[in-house]
């Protein structure tokens, strides 16, 4: 009798839930959940689902003593959805003999300032920038940059403590709690970089920035699907994405020989990758490359074109080659959602959600937070829930989520008081330029 192949799935907060990994692996082989060596609060949540899905490993955070015991299990494949568990997948794949991103190239695809001087080294892209490894530094890094400019940290995701300064006084005043809020990686390197903040041309009501979702599987690299987003909500919270974008053909064709060029500069031969670019006056511009699943792409696959994107990536973590068709659905399919408040406050109540489900053109709702949840604030992208559908074009894509999106609503306590907030004034305030 063939013995049933293991994928090891180093977990955590990532681009797909529990659920969406036991969806599109389950039928591959069986399930070892790997998890990092402290728990996050959403790992200590999710722990006991974990369990019950697959067997679940914990790392020691001591590389070698981890390949051993995983070595143990006799996996077929080691693959991850979640952006702080890419450079970890990529040492145990390596250490394992298992396919996997080169560590090199792992580590261009998490450290933001590497991946800008390899960029720029290789001629793909010439973004300003500079790194930052304390306030000390900030002169230089605004000499080398100018502004207005955006500061992130080195490592990190979902616009966690990214946010743009147009002024000196306005970088003073964030800078210190940037710090504070940020640690350097395990190579004790710079912990923020400061990036040129690029300017993106109107596209309607749609964001001034596009994804290209590709697979990787050594020489060559295939181009899955271009996403189009909507606006990005301040400072660079996301806030939606549909398929197929509304670019032109000739715009669609520059994003994707930039994106083959950063891939290649970059090293990528293994798995999916999602690259976002900005589109700026004067042509696209390489905002990051990300060595995962973008988040809720796969949701948007299986609706819009019914494929499994967690599947192909175990496939191709199995080392088997795959080639699926490009992911561009005849109608418009969308997914989009409201935004948590940037101050802390507790859930009251989440409503609208029959009323919507019954709009043309809406197929699905799923609230994320219940009565009683507390939502911490922050400036990193948290959605309230998920809300998606599709219709015939980008005209009729506006015109529904203006009507759905002031149906949806939030009733938040705070130290002032209750207040309602639709999903539509979720996504209002000052835009990123």
């Amino acid at each position: 009798m063939n013995r049933r192949p293991i994928l090891a799935v180093l977990y955590e907060h990532g681009a797909v839930s529990p659920a969406e990994i036991v969806a599109g692996l389950a039928e591959l082989g069986s399930l070892v959940f790997v998890l990092p060596p402290t728990d996050s609060a959403h790992v200590r949540q999710v722990r006991p689902l974990l369990s019950s899905l697959g067997e679940v490993v914990d790392r020691s955070g001591d590389e070698i003593g981890d390949a051993a015991g995983l070595r143990a299990l006799a996996p077929d494949a080691v693959l991850t959805f979640s952006e702080s568990q890419v450079l970890a997948t990529a040492s145990l794949a390596a250490r394992l003999g298992l396919p996997g991103q080169d560590i090199d190239t792992a580590h261009l695809l998490t450290n933001k300032h590497l991946q800008r001087l390899r960029l720029r080294e290789s001629g793909v892209d010439n973004v300003r920038f500079a790194t930052m490894r304390s306030l000390d530094d900030w002169p230089s890094a605004l000499e080398a940059v100018g502004l207005p400019a955006v500061i992130k940290p080195v490592r990190g995701e979902g616009s966690r403590h990214t946010f743009a300064v147009n002024t000196v006084a306005e970088a003073e005043q964030l800078l210190p709690g940037a710090f504070s809020c940020s640690a350097p990686g395990s190579d004790n390197g710079p912990v923020l970089v400061a990036e040129e903040l690029l300017s993106g041309r109107k596209l309607g009501d749609f964001g001034d920035y596009v994804s290209v979702e590709s697979l990787c599987d050594g020489d060559s690299i295939q181009h899955l699907a271009l996403t189009g987003k909507f606006s990005l909500v301040h400072p660079f919270r996301e806030s939606g994405h549909f398929w197929p974008s509304s670019l032109s053909a000739a715009e669609e064709a520059e994003a994707i020989t930039l994106t083959t060029a950063a891939l290649r500069a970059l090293g990528a031969t293994t798995g999916l990758t999602h690259t976002e670019i900005k589109l700026t006056p004067d042509g696209p511009r390489i905002i990051e490359v990300n060595g995962r699943l973008g988040g809720r792409i796969n949701h948007l696959a299986r609706n819009a074109c019914g494929v499994d994107l967690v599947r192909i990536a175990g496939l191709v973590a199995l080392g088997q080659r795959v080639r699926p068709s490009a992911l561009r659905p005849a109608r418009v399919h969308f997914a989009t959602w409201g935004l948590a408040p940037t101050e802390p406050c507790d859930v009251v109540a989440m409503g609208g959600g029959d009323e919507v489900r019954i709009l043309p053109g809406i197929t699905g709702y799923r609230p994320y937070f219940r009565a009683g949840d507390h939502l911490p604030g922050g400036m990193n992208t948290r959605a309230m829930d998920l809300l998606w559908g599709h219709c015939a074009n980008h005209d009729e894509l506006s015109t529904i989520l203006g009507r759905a999106l002031t149906i949806l609503r939030y009733d938040l306590s705070s130290d002032s008081g209750v207040r309602t907030l639709s999903a539509a004034d979720s996504r209002k305030g000052p835009r990123p330029r």
